[in-house]
């Protein structure tokens, strides 16, 4: 395995610069030789069709940095927490579990196996949309974690 991996959260209300930041960096990462994508987490922009009110990237800061899970699903579509925390535990660790696993494999160990649990309680964890909406955000006990098994 060739290092650890970074994975780098620009946390931040709508519209503060988020992309921004994220584009610079990305440029600084591609001088180190480095392959950047942005895998957004914003439940709204994961909509077609809600760009302006979600503060999605436009077309050019996309050209400048890929943006995944932003504008898969139709407004209409029904789409779960634990939905979407499968699609972006595919996106964020798909590729290096899969590097990972091979190797293991080779050296005749077990693969690492993830599974993303998301649950219900008393605690707020994220705001979804305007203020107005946040007594419906991720409600739940501060338990929701990824567990690894070997």
């Amino acid at each position: 395995m060739s290092g650890a991996v970074e994975l780098v959260a620009i946390c931040g209300p709508t519209a503060v610069g988020k992309t921004s930041v994220a584009i610079a960096l990305a440029e600084t990462l591609r001088e180190r030789g480095e392959d950047p994508v942005a895998v957004s987490c914003d439940a709204i922009q994961l909509y077609r069709g809600l760009e302006l009110i979600s503060g999605a990237p436009t077309a050019a800061q996309r050209a400048a940095l890929e943006h995944r899970l932003v504008g898969i699903a139709e407004p209409s579509e029904e789409f779960s927490a634990g939905r979407f925390a499968e699609l972006a535990e595919a996106e964020i660790a798909g590729p290096v579990l899969t590097d990972v696993n091979l190797e293991l494999g080779e050296r005749g160990e077990g693969p690492v196996e993830i599974r993303t649990a998301v649950r219900s309680g008393p605690v707020v964890a994220g705001a979804i949309g305007a203020a107005p909406r946040w007594e419906y955000a991720a409600i739940g006990t501060p338990t929701s974690r990824a567990v690894a098994e070997v």
